[in-house]
């Protein structure tokens, strides 16, 4: 006993390959005595675990680690040699002896075992090891040839086993499996076309070619649905920007870019623009010439109003006329629809107002701004007839709301005014009910200052046609007081017809009028918030408890402007950020450049920007944009298919080229996406060198941090041959500035100017949760419909990035960025840990000059604050507790730590299954919280498989048991089957020539026809399904059935049903197409996956979950997979989501710092030209 507690305390400072040690070979007398002794221990061990009750069976000795080498080579060492237990201290080490010593002791009563009585009772052992086993060689090896290497081998002399030996083999293969490497080795396709020197193309028979048009048009409609989950055109047409070729364009095209090139000089010198999106009108027709900015006309000076023509005026006439028939249908649509809303319940209500809010009838400038305004009158009647409307999270999350309708429809208003624009208008009374309410609430900080101090007023537009008609009133006043009236004009005379004109445009003054006096009052009853009486708010409750600029950083940050320095740009249809607009400038200017920007902040555009400037120059131009990944480069070809249109003879706009597989000829288009290996080669062929690669006009380089990984050879010789200028993009390059010096020194050898942009700060936050189930056990128990299903968010803890710096003496990274509320919370912190903290670090005088806070503003916070914690951190005592750097640590880790203290370490020790069961309830609660679509983030494939796997079956087992008493689904079944009967008598009914039309018109009138095709009891129930609305479900479906060919396993297509799908490369090519593109669409809300998502795939996600720990979850991972979470123009916010990870591994991948760029080459070697 005492060897076998030796062994069991020494395993855990052995070594797993340290164990694996030859060992004696056990006589029959040692193991007739071993042997029973094991089986009695065992069975004594196994009794007594059981019968501790359940909360104490989380005890080390559950999971001891056994080794029945280890232990026998204790033994044999005890009976062979002179060993004392004294001396066992030298053996197994002072550690183990000194733990070993305190168990026996309380396990044994004695102080130590007697070894010479264990010596006599035991037969002797030999200490002599058993001799290693020889060498396998095996004298013959199996039969093998390939088209591209049996050539190659034939120098190599073996003996080659008769095909008999298949069959005498001990696991024979199945006949099926394909033992001659007949694909993957070569490519078929030659890289030079026929007339470049490449071998011709095969003779195709009639069947072959019709497989070859099927299989391209199978191609064609993936890339379709591709190219419209990627821009956003389910449903409809690609939008498509049409660019016409070079060679055919007219002469008023050439006109067009001589404007285009007079209006960004006009815009470089300062002259004013209008931005496009903001709501200016740019001047056409009537307006144009009327500023300085626009010129008259043909021959006209700048300064010259042009003359407008009869035709011109009358259509400026019926322009205005068409704008004022509009309003008056949108007004009356308006009122109809809001006698059909009080019909409605509240949230009724709401559903419908938001669907509003999505028709092009919002568009009126008058008409979106009343029905926001009766949205939030909506919300605040929500909020009082809310049972728990006082409560802390419930009165924020209505504030918030309120907050972030109101304060940007103000901020448009008053930038509309300013640039005398109607895009956005705000009568009075809208203006009076929106302030009103901010007020209550206590963030009248929202309110902009140029409106409270009256500079402009709400409905100000009005008050300019008041004072005219006045003027005219005037006027005509003095006119009939002036001139005698004169009698009645003479018909048809011209007198006569202008007296007739000027009572028409009187009439359409009074029309205007009238209807510009409904337009200025609101077309229902806002919610009164003040007492009328007393002049007192009604409801107290509704007021924030704490300074408003602290609330906002605690609630809004999602919802700040966060332009960073933006201003409009004609080259690109949006305001571009000042670090983008130097990228357009280096983009013009032809130069190359790195550009090392976060995820989700903007770096899309840039090649398509790139792109588009080749387009338009020329058409035999070409850009190439080479991928890191199969996947990405198929996204790209789809994107690119469908921005971009331009129709050049014998030439194609875009190919892809990726050594599996070509679409369209690559050395024949002017948009090449394909991946470094390929494009080497190209760079490599001479036939190509003086006839394709002159035509290279940009090379872009996408995930160009590739470089760093093993057998990255290849992406260095692209770059070191690369023809024209380069654009690198990445998010996640280590130490860019150095790596940028050897790129740098590249091009600049080869003649081209060269940039390097970095922008340091992502468009929307990253917040990090970790999942604190507080488990007892793990769940067992069926979750409920997910349409009723409660959310918990306490149990997702905040994971703050400075509570990281616990982890032990760690360093600042750079990109360890905050959001406005870890922001405050560093502050709430800091001054915890020191009372003499600067004063103006308040966030009450920080941000008092900026009472509606941007981003822009939290970042020269958040640089402040960081500024004094590593003055603090760089303290002689910082380490110390009482340290005021250790304080503000302890303040942020403690929480979060004592959340995870129990479930860390129970997950932990769970099985594969045990730590999957938590993720049904986990996917619920976030479907819950509105935080899907969701990417889940496991390196294994197996794992990601599994979890899927269990997934489903929860989900099939939860419905299960719902519908066996659900009254629900037993009334759908009862109309199902009604509808059955409906249909098939119907059917026979036709047949028979008897329609009775009347029982026709009652089904119809019913809807039970369309039941039948709605309801299908053998599909999954919705409330068990994490399935979105992008498309039909007819539609879902057939996607679905279309893989059933692949003979994959039927969890996976079940899996897809209830919106679950799985993503990694071992997954069918279709089956991940399909994954990528429902996913996108808003279909699957579920994926598990491997990395496979991460390098710049566009799959976005509002959660980023890591399921669990693994080697392979590194920096560069993490960042890449995180990125995901909180895409550009999809979210306003990302969460990160730890599951089973450990506190100090979160907090490592954190504070890890990205690796660097090391360039094979310690410098560029001589341009050396192929000829």
């Amino acid at each position: 006993m005492y060897l076998y507690l030796s062994h069991v305390l020494l395993l855990p400072t052995v070594p797993l390959r340290s164990r694996a040690q030859r060992i004696p070979t056990p006589s029959k007398e040692v193991m007739a005595v071993l042997e029973p002794f094991l089986v009695r221990f065992y069975a004594s061990l196994t009794a007594a675990l059981e019968a501790l009750p359940e909360n104490e069976r989380l005890n080390p000795l559950v999971d001891l680690d056994l080794d029945g080498r280890i232990f026998f080579l204790l033994v044999v060492e005890v009976l062979n040699g002179d060993i004392s237990p004294a001396s066992m201290a030298d053996f197994l080490g002072p550690d183990v002896a000194s733990r070993l010593s305190s168990v026996w002791s309380s396990f044994s009563g004695a102080a130590e075992p007697d070894f010479a009585a264990l010596r006599s009772g035991m037969p002797a052992q030999s200490a002599e090891l058993a001799p290693a086993p020889e060498k396998i060689t095996e004298e013959s090896v199996l039969p093998y040839s390939s088209s591209v290497f049996t050539e190659h081998l034939s120098t190599v002399q073996v003996t080659v086993a008769p095909d008999s030996t298949l069959a005498s083999l001990p696991n024979k293969l199945a006949s099926e499996s394909v033992f001659s490497d007949e694909r993957g080795w070569s490519n078929p396709k030659p890289a030079l076309p026929t007339h470049l020197g490449g071998a011709p193309p095969p003779v195709l028979d009639y069947r072959a070619k019709k497989k070859r048009d099927r299989k391209e048009q199978r191609f064609m409609a993936q890339m379709q649905k591709s190219a419209a989950s990627l821009t956003g055109a389910l449903g409809g047409a690609l939008k498509q920007q049409a660019i016409p070729a070079v060679g055919k364009r007219s002469q008023s095209a050439i006109k067009e870019k001589a404007a285009a090139a007079s209006k960004a000089s006009r815009v470089a010198s300062g002259a004013s623009t209008p931005v496009p999106g903001s709501g200016a009108v740019t001047p056409t027709g009537s307006e144009a010439g009327r500023d300085g900015t626009t010129t008259g006309g043909r021959g006209s000076k700048r300064d010259k109003p042009k003359v407008l023509s009869s035709r011109e005026k009358l259509i400026a006439e019926n322009a205005l006329k068409k704008i004022q028939e509009e309003g008056k249908e949108n007004y009356k649509w308006w009122v109809e629809r809001l006698e059909d809303l009080k019909a409605l319940p509240i949230p009724g209500q709401i559903s419908q107002l938001d669907s509003y809010l999505r028709n092009k009838r919002a568009q009126d400038p008058w008409l979106g701004t009343e029905m926001l305004v009766k949205r939030m009158d909506l919300e605040l009647r929500k909020w009082i007839a809310d049972d728990r409307r006082e409560a802390e999270d419930v009165k924020d999350q209505y504030r918030v709301f309120l907050a972030r309708t109101a304060s940007p429809l103000l901020q448009k208003y008053l930038r509309a005014q300013q640039e005398g624009s109607n895009a956005v208008m705000i009568n009075e009374k809208q203006g009076r009910a929106i302030t009103t309410m901010l007020f209550c609430l206590g963030l009248e900080c929202l309110i902009p200052e140029e409106i409270v101090k009256k500079q402009i007023t709400f409905g100000g537009s009005g008050g300019d046609d008041d004072k005219k008609d006045k003027k005219s009133k005037k006027d005509a006043a003095a006119d009939d007081d002036g001139k005698k009236k004169k009698s009645g004009a003479k018909p048809g005379s011209k007198a006569a017809q202008a007296s007739k004109k000027d009572a028409t445009a009187s009439t359409s003054s009074k029309a205007s009028k009238a209807e510009k006096d409904e337009r200025s009052k609101l077309t229902f009853h806002f919610c009164s918030l003040i007492d009328k009486d007393e002049g007192e708010v009604m409801y107290e409750w509704m007021e924030i408890d704490e300074n408003p600029l602290e609330w906002q950083l605690r609630n809004m940050g999602e919802y700040m402007a966060r332009e960073l320095d933006s201003r409009p740009d004609p080259r690109v249809d949006f305001e571009p950020d000042a670090w983008q607009r130097d990228v357009l400038d280096n983009i013009d200017a032809n130069k190359s450049m790195l550009i090392v920007a976060p995820t989700s902040s903007g770096k899309t555009f840039i090649s398509f920007a790139a792109m588009e400037r080749v387009l338009r120059e020329s058409d035999d131009g070409v850009v190439v944009y080479v991928a890191p990944s199969k996947a990405l480069v198929n996204q790209v070809a789809a994107e690119c298919f469908a921005r971009f249109s331009k129709d050049v003879a014998g030439q194609a706009l875009w190919a892809v080229h990726t050594g599996d597989y070509r679409v369209n000829n690559p050395q024949n288009c002017q948009i090449l996406v394909t991946v470094p290996q390929v494009f080497s080669e190209m760079l490599l062929n001479p036939a190509l060198a003086s006839v394709w690669t002159p035509r290279i006009k940009r090379v872009i380089v996408d995930e160009i941090h590739a470089i760093a990984e093993e057998g990255s050879g290849m992406w260095e010789q692209v770059l070191l041959m690369n023809p024209a200028p380069i654009i690198g993009l990445s998010a996640t390059v280590g130490a860019p500035e150095r790596f940028s010096a050897w790129l740098e020194s590249v091009e600049k050898r080869c003649g081209r100017d060269y940039a390097l942009v970095i922008h340091k700060h992502r468009f929307n936050a990253l917040r990090k949760f970790a999942y604190a189930p507080h488990l007892t056990s793990f769940p067992k128990t069926p979750i409920g419909p997910l349409d009723e299903y409660r959310a918990r968010p306490q149990l997702f803890s905040p994971v703050h990035p400075i509570a990281a710096l616990g982890l032990g003496d760690p360093e600042l990274p750079e990109d360890l960025s905050l959001e406005p509320r870890d922001c405050l919370h560093l502050w709430q912190a800091m001054s915890n840990a020191d009372e003499g903290l600067d004063p103006n670090l308040k966030p009450r005088k920080f941000f008092a000059a900026t009472p509606t806070i941007a981003i822009k503003h939290t970042i020269e916070y958040e640089r402040q604050l960081k500024k004094i914690l590593l003055e603090w951190r760089n303290e002689p005592d910082y380490a110390k507790p009482t340290s005021r750097f250790s304080k503000t640590v302890e303040y942020l880790e403690k929480p979060l730590r004592e959340a995870l203290n129990v479930d860390e370490k129970m997950i932990e020790n769970a099985t594969e299954d045990e730590f999957n069961s938590l993720f049904t309830p986990l996917l619920a609660d976030l479907n819950a919280q509105n935080q899907l679509p969701a990417i889940l983030f496991n390196f294994s494939r197996d794992h990601c498989e599994s979890l899927a796997k269990r997934i489903s079956k929860d989900l099939e087992t939860a419905e299960s048991q719902w519908r066996m008493n659900s009254p629900t689904f037993k009334e759908r079944l009862a109309r199902a089957k009604a509808a059955e009967k409906a249909a098939a008598k119907k059917a026979k009914a036709v047949e028979s020539a008897t329609v009775n039309r009347k029982q026709e018109e009652e089904a119809a009138r019913m809807g039970v026809v369309e039941e039948i095709q709605t309801f299908d009891p053998e599909e999954p129930s919705e409330e068990f399904t994490f399935v979105g609305k992008g498309i039909s479900q007819l539609e879902f479906k057939k996607d679905v059935d279309d893989l059933l060919f692949l003979d994959m396993d039927p969890w996976i297509i079940n899996a897809l049903r209830r919106g679950v799908g799985v993503h990694h490369s071992g997954m069918p090519r279709r089956y991940r197409v399909l994954v990528e593109n429902l996913y996108r669409r808003g279909v699957l809300r579920v994926v598990i996956s491997t990395q496979t998502l991460a390098l710049g795939i566009n799959a976005p996600a509002r959660t980023a979950v890591f399921a669990g720990d693994s080697l392979e979850l590194n920096p560069l991972n993490f960042r890449q997979c995180a990125g995901r979470a909180g895409r550009r123009g999809f979210d306003l916010v990302g969460n990160v989501l730890f599951v089973g990870v450990r506190l100090d591994r979160i907090q490592r991948l954190l504070l890890s710092k990205l690796p660097k760029l090391v360039s094979l080459a310690s410098e560029p070697p001589p341009r050396r030209r192929l000829s």
